[in-house]
């Protein structure tokens, strides 16, 4: 059997790293990456995860096939909770404040202690817990951060942040720590010590995990065995919205259909609305375009000679959403122009789907 191609190894890597980097993400910033979760958190940790994306294959087309599974792996999760963590300190610069200060703290008391678990994650807790005890569980951290008043009254702070003193926040701290009964990851200690001690822009905890973690716009519709009627409406929905987008202008059409979030896709081609290969015909991209969207995703130079635009897009489209940095690439033009183009394609679908209600 002949070895995989550079393209498949790269496919195969990312397709296996995809899971961990979601995952990272929507524990750092607890967001669902849903893509009819319309909230600011969540769409710019779907912006994130296209930024990672695009990290992650860079260094792939770099390394030309030497990766091993394991080690891009840990790199994919590294990079991962490295992007959330720029994010968060641009976004949320006191809850920076206290999150450095917690970790001096830790790092100078004896009995506690900070590490990387090897996972990337941050974690915290009493030093003996640093070899493999197994961290706390998430119904300990609900309960901490829904009702604090488990935590003995005289650990319970009794001033802001900047007005507790170290003894204070070792109190407090040994506190959620013994209740834990385990390591705690920093963000979730944050997200208790946040209403406690007056961290204003500290993000809060969302009932979002309780959500599938795998939940997408194909998962929101009926299954294929559901009721005949249901089935039929759903058909009948996504027919006109794929008419509306095939009336949009090709440029704004394809600024749209590139960074479509992950789930409408496989929605219109799982519901015999379009092919993939059709989605890719609607694209009107040029042979130029379509081959700077073939290096851009990895899949190979010359990889779809041969073949129409459109089959060679069903190779591309597993990559999308693609960050608007590529979008712009294939396109030909620049990044705001590409934000444009998609914000006009949304407003006349809106305007045109509204009319079709």
């Amino acid at each position: 059997m002949a070895p995989p191609s550079d393209a498949t190894l790269t496919a195969t890597l990312l397709e296996e790293v995809d899971p961990i980097i979601r995952g990272a993400i929507r524990k750092k910033l607890r967001v669902s990456l849903r893509a009819n979760d319309s909230r600011e958190e969540n769409l710019d940790g779907l912006d994130l995860l296209g930024e990672v994306q695009l990290k992650l294959l860079s260094r792939l087309r770099k390394e030309s096939g030497q990766t091993e599974i394991r080690e891009f792996t840990a790199y994919a999760a590294t990079v991962a909770y490295h992007a959330c963590a720029d994010y968060l300190r641009a976004k949320y610069p006191q809850r920076t404040s206290v999150k450095n200060c917690l970790r001096r703290l830790l790092e100078k008391t004896p009995e506690c202690a900070v590490w990387t678990a090897p996972d990337g994650e941050l974690m915290c807790g009493f030093a003996g817990w640093r070899a493999a005890t197994p961290r706390a569980s998430g119904e300990r951290i609900r309960e901490l951060q829904q009702r604090p008043e488990v935590l003995p009254p005289e650990a319970l702070p009794h001033a802001t942040a900047p007005e507790l003193s170290g003894k204070d926040w070792l109190r407090l701290l040994s506190a959620i720590f013994d209740f834990a009964s385990g390591p705690v990851a920093m963000d979730d200690l944050l997200s208790v010590v946040a209403p406690l001690t007056g961290a204003e822009d500290l993000p809060q905890p969302q009932d979002w995990q309780a959500d599938s973690d795998q939940a997408s716009a194909l998962e929101k519709t009926p299954a294929q065995s559901a009721d005949p009627y249901s089935v039929r409406l759903t058909t009948e929905k996504l027919r006109l919205y794929w008419g509306a987008i095939l009336q949009l202008l090709p440029w704004h059409r394809a600024a749209y259909l590139l960074n479509l979030r992950d789930g409408d896709l496989e929605a219109l081609a799982y519901y015999g609305v379009v092919t993939i290969v059709g989605i890719g015909d609607a694209l009107e991209l040029k042979e130029k375009q379509m081959a700077t969207l073939e290096r851009e995703v990895g899949v190979g130079p010359g990889s779809g000679s041969g073949k129409r635009l459109g089959e060679r897009f069903a190779v591309c489209w597993r990559f999308l959403p693609l960050e608007d940095t590529i979008v712009a690439l294939v396109l030909e033009v620049t990044r705001p122009q590409v934000i444009g183009y998609r914000n006009k394609a949304r407003e006349r679908l809106a305007r045109s789907l509204k009319a079709l209600q």
